[in-house]
C-alpha cells in the first residue's frame, strides 16, 4: 500500500499481470520521476518483505476472485484445462479456493528463488532513451542473480495436448450455460500464429445484444452466421490461448442448458466451413485491416508498448517492429486459413462447460466421435 501511495503522489501507477507462463511487473510515471520509480520497482521485485499481513490480504482477494470472474473466463479456463489434461498448462489460471490457505511467505520466497533470475527475466522500457534506461538498470537491478537456485530442476516440462471435456457446475452471473469448443494450434514459435490472429478477427462475435453497428464487430462471421441466425444463442465469440509450445483456437458462447448439444454442433459447423470453403476477399481484407488497426491503436499506450517489448524479447529474444508485423498480416492468404482450419480440426476437440446445469453436455467420447465422423472428409 505504501508503494502504491508513493507512486500515486508521483502521478504514476503500478500493475502486476500473470499468465500461465510469465509474470509482468510494470510502473508508469512521468519521465522526471523515472529514477525513483525504478528504485521502487527494483525494491518490490528483488527484496519484497512479504509480511503475513500482506499475504492475508492477498488471500482474501484470492478468495473473492472466483465469484467475481466474468462467465467467459470460467468457460475458457475450463476448456484450457481440458485441452492439456494432467500437465502444467492444465493448472487453473487463478488459485483454487482450497489451495489459498496453503500460501505462506516461505512458499512465495522459494518460488522467487527458483524462478526470478537474470537469464529468466527481461527489463523493458518505453518513453525513455536507451542510455538513461541502461544506466538505471545497472544501478538498481545489478543484484538480480544470474541463475535460480534450482534452474535445471525447475525447467518447464512440456505440456502435451490431449483434448477432453471439463464440466464446472456453478452459478454464473447470467442465467445461461457457457460452452467453449477448441482445437490445438501452434504456439508462439509456430509459423501460423499470424494466420490464427487474422482468423480470430474474421470470426469475431460477441453478445446477442449490441447497441453498436459495424464498429462493434457486427459484420463478423459469428454475428452474421450464428447470432443473427439462431435466436437461442445468447453469445458467440472466437478466442485463442497461445503458449510457448502450443495453443488452442476455438469458439465460446452461451445458451440455455437444453441447447448445449446444439450450440456444440453450431460452433463445429463454423470451423468446418473454414476448412471447406475459402473465405471471401472482402472478409479477409476487413479482418486484416481491423487487426492492423487494433495493433497500432494498442501500441499507442506506453503500458502496452512496454509489455509488448518485454514479452517479445522473452519469447523470441528479439522484437519485430509494427511494420514487420503488418507485413506478416498482409501476407496471409485464403489458402493459409483453409490449411489452418484443416490442421486444427485434425486434433481431438477440447470442451469446457460451465453453469448451474451442465447435465445436458454429452459424454466426451460421444463429442469426440461425432467430431471425428463429420471431419473425416477433410483428411
Amino acid at each position: 500500500m505504501q508503494v502504491l501511495q508513493e507512486l500515486d503522489l508521483m502521478g504514476g501507477m503500478a500493475q502486476c499481470l500473470t499468465s500461465r507462463e510469465n509474470i509482468l511487473y510494470c510502473v508508469d510515471v512521468l519521465r522526471e520521476n523515472v529514477d525513483r520509480a525504478m528504485a521502487i520497482l527494483a525494491e518490490s521485485v528483488l527484496i519484497p518483505k512479504l509480511t503475513m499481513e500482506e499475504l492475508e490480504e492477498s488471500q482474501n482477494v484470492l478468495s473473492i476472485i472466483p465469484t467475481e470472474l466474468p462467465s467467459e473466463m470460467i468457460s475458457r479456463d475450463a476448456v484450457q484445462r481440458a485441452a492439456y489434461l494432467n500437465s502444467p498448462l492444465s493448472n487453473h489460471h487463478y488459485c483454487p479456493v482450497d489451495k489459498i490457505e496453503h500460501l505462506k511467505p516461505s512458499l512465495v520466497q522459494n518460488f522467487r528463488a527458483n524462478f526470478l533470475y537474470g537469464s529468466n527475466c527481461v527489463l523493458a522500457g518505453a518513453g525513455i532513451d536507451h542510455e538513461t534506461f541502461h544506466n538505471l538498470a545497472a544501478k538498481y537491478f545489478s543484484a538480480l542473480p544470474g541463475k535460480g537456485l534450482s534452474a535445471e530442476r525447475y525447467k518447464r516440462p512440456p505440456s502435451k495436448y490431449t483434448g477432453g471435456a471439463i464440466k464446472e457446475e456453478r452459478v454464473l452471473k447470467e442465467p445461461f450455460v457457457r460452452l467453449a469448443l477448441a482445437f490445438e494450434m501452434g504456439g508462439w514459435h509456430d509459423s501460423t500464429i499470424v494466420v490464427a490472429c487474422v482468423l480470430q478477427q474474421l470470426m469475431g462475435g460477441g453478445s446477442s445484444f449490441s447497441a453498436g453497428g459495424p464498429g462493434k464487430g457486427m459484420y463478423s462471421r459469428l454475428y452474421r452466421q450464428v447470432l443473427n441466425r439462431y435466436h437461442w444463442v445468447e453469445s458467440a465469440e472466437c478466442f485463442l490461448n497461445v503458449h510457448d509450445d502450443s495453443g488452442i483456437f476455438g469458439i465460446d458462447g452461451s445458451c440455455s442448458p437444453q441447447s448445449i448439444p446444439d450450440i456444440f454442433g453450431v460452433f463445429l459447423e463454423q470451423l468446418i466451413k473454414l476448412a471447406k470453403e475459402p473465405v471471401e476477399d472482402i472478409e479477409l481484407s476487413r479482418a486484416k485491416n481491423m487487426l492492423k488497426s487494433n495493433l497500432l491503436m494498442q501500441l499507442e499506450s506506453r503500458l502496452v508498448l512496454c509489455e509488448d517489448i518485454a514479452k517479445q524479447f522473452l519469447t523470441y529474444n528479439k522484437r519485430d517492429s509494427s511494420a514487420e508485423i503488418i507485413l506478416k498480416i498482409d501476407r496471409v492468404t485464403q489458402e493459409d486459413i483453409v490449411r489452418f482450419a484443416r490442421r486444427i480440426l485434425s486434433t481431438p476437440p477440447s470442451v469446457g462447460c460451465a453453469g448451474e446445469d451442465v447435465s445436458y453436455l454429452p459424454e466426451y467420447i460421444h463429442l469426440a466421435n461425432y467430431t471425428k465422423k463429420i471431419t473425416a472428409f477433410l483428411r
